[in-house]
């Protein structure tokens, strides 16, 4: 009787093990899926941020702005000028500033009726007058050889902290004022 017991509860044991490795399964599986569907919404919910942004782009500068898209870079280490698909039959104008939600791009170089191209702010030929947030320092935004940016005209004792915002400051008659993204 012992022996058929064991045999009962140990038959009982295997059944319920392998019920156990089966909602074992299914658990790794819910749990997959999910993983999956809270990146969606993370994902989804970073493009409904970056769609705030630019909705708050789009009414600051409702009527004032032409919507466009880059089509071509220049290609090379030393120029930087982007090609986009807005042009003088779009009412656009040599010297126009090239803004986005972030901050300024550049300003418009050579304009033809159906593309322009945009002379970016980190070019070597390229600047922008700013204003140091934190100290209210007026200074010139330039581009380098390698393409970065450097702020300049700063006297001796002026203290840029590393991240500091700065603005465009709009004397250059080209930036109004607001936001360099540097």
């Amino acid at each position: 009787y012992a022996i058929g017991a064991r045999v009962r509860n140990g038959w009982c044991d295997y059944i319920g093990l392998r019920d156990v490795r089966q909602q074992n399964k299914d658990l790794q599986q819910q749990l997959t899926r999910m993983h999956i569907a809270q990146a969606a919404i993370a994902e989804d919910a970073l493009q409904g941020q970056r769609l705030q942004a630019m909705l708050a782009f789009k009414e600051r500068y409702v009527g004032s702005t032409v919507a466009a898209q880059v089509i071509g870079e220049s290609g090379s280490d030393t120029s930087h000028v982007l090609t986009i698909d807005k042009g003088s039959r779009d009412g656009l104008r040599p010297d126009m500033p090239v803004i986005t939600q972030d901050g300024i791009v550049g300003k418009l170089r050579d304009v033809f009726p159906t593309t322009s191209q945009v002379l970016e702010i980190n070019d070597l030929t390229s600047g922008a007058g700013v204003i140091l947030t934190t100290t209210r320092i007026r200074a010139i935004l330039r581009g380098t050889v390698s393409g970065r940016v450097q702020i300049l005209n700063l006297t001796a004792d002026s203290r840029i902290k590393p991240g500091e915002q700065v603005l465009t400051s709009g004397g250059d008659q080209v930036y109004q004022i607001g936001r360099a993204h540097v």
